[in-house]
């Protein structure tokens, strides 16, 4: 601690699931900075009638995983990418987007957040904070905390996009993206009992109107 002054103690997975939020927070931030970084999770066509589309979700699960690692600053934190946390006989384990785990010292069982990411369009997005993150990956596993990261895309240069070539645009269930920060910050609250605790996040990946390269 004393040689990374910057560097956070999580000591129980409350204070690591604080960790993670704040620097999704400073992520968010990233995102809207003055060199956008939000172009790093979109792929767009060369010339000047340029078409835009979301990565997919793999790659925006790899691209938050660096940028967690460079801002979570602390010994014995570790980022996880598709960790397998349940193997179940004859089948492929359960994996998660993302797996933040701290090592307390002393203690044999490690701190673990998990973290569910998801693209705006997905069909099952209003429900799978429940059925995927709460009740597969928390609950089956004995784990507590765990984010609900959706990644917003929603904006004016994807709307143009013929929706033959990415039929992703006319899938997302909100009009606006406080809509969807409302409706996950209140399911998060619903579910948020006994032990369990969970974050809903919506961070803002969309394209600025005047965005130009």
């Amino acid at each position: 601690m004393l040689r990374h002054p910057k560097a956070r103690f999580a000591a129980e997975a409350e204070d690591l699931l604080e960790i993670v939020v704040e620097a999704l927070e400073k992520i968010q931030l990233q995102l809207r900075a003055e060199t956008l970084a939000v172009s790093e999770v979109w792929n767009y066509s060369v010339g000047r009638d340029r078409v835009y589309s979301p990565k997919d979700e793999n790659d925006i699960a790899n691209w938050l995983k660096r940028r967690l690692e460079e801002s979570i600053v602390a010994s014995g934190i570790v980022i996880g990418r598709e960790v397998e946390i349940r193997r179940l006989p004859g089948a492929t384990g359960q994996k998660t987007d993302l797996y933040v785990s701290a090592t307390r010292p002393g203690a044999r069982e490690k701190t673990v957040v998990v973290i569910e990411v998801k693209g705006c369009w997905r069909p099952e997005l209003k429900t799978s904070m429940e059925t995927q993150l709460v009740n597969r990956y928390l609950r089956n596993n004995f784990y507590t905390h765990g984010v609900y990261l959706v990644g917003w895309f929603r904006c004016a240069q994807w709307e143009k996009t013929d929706v033959k070539r990415d039929y992703r645009s006319g899938a997302v269930p909100f009009e606006q993206i406080s809509e969807a920060e409302e409706y996950f910050s209140s399911q998060s609250k619903a579910l948020s009992e006994d032990r369990i605790r969970v974050r809903g996040i919506v961070l803002d990946m969309s394209l600025p109107n005047e965005l130009e390269y």
